[in-house]
């Protein structure tokens, strides 16, 4: 078995880039490769999770493979039960700029 290399924030993001390009010039078809537990997409501690925007759909979740296809709510969209701005980890500051910035608030 191949050793696990350690993971960096700068090599998590060329990873992702890597993964951006490869679904760019392969669409669907680069799914199989980014969904393959032994790719080097998925052998380190950090894992790809594609997810389609638009369609709110986890479209590729190689650690949890049955939730691929699951529908997800983006953390800052979740309020309070009284429907208030409630608990989001970049602050209630940050969580009102990206509701504005989707034109939500």
């Amino acid at each position: 078995m191949n050793k696990r290399l350690e993971e960096t924030p700068q090599s998590v993001i060329a990873n992702v880039h890597k993964a951006a390009q490869l679904l760019k010039e392969k669409g669907s078809e680069a799914l199989a490769v980014l969904t393959d537990p032994k790719s080097e997409f998925n052998d380190r501690d950090a894992y790809l999770f594609i997810i389609d925007v638009d369609k709110s759909l986890v479209v590729s979740n190689p650690r949890f493979p049955e939730r691929t296809g699951g529908i997800f709510a983006p953390c800052h969209r979740v309020v309070g039960s009284d429907r208030s701005l409630t608990g989001f980890a970049g602050g209630l500051d940050a969580k009102r700029t990206l509701l504005k910035l989707e034109g939500v608030l």
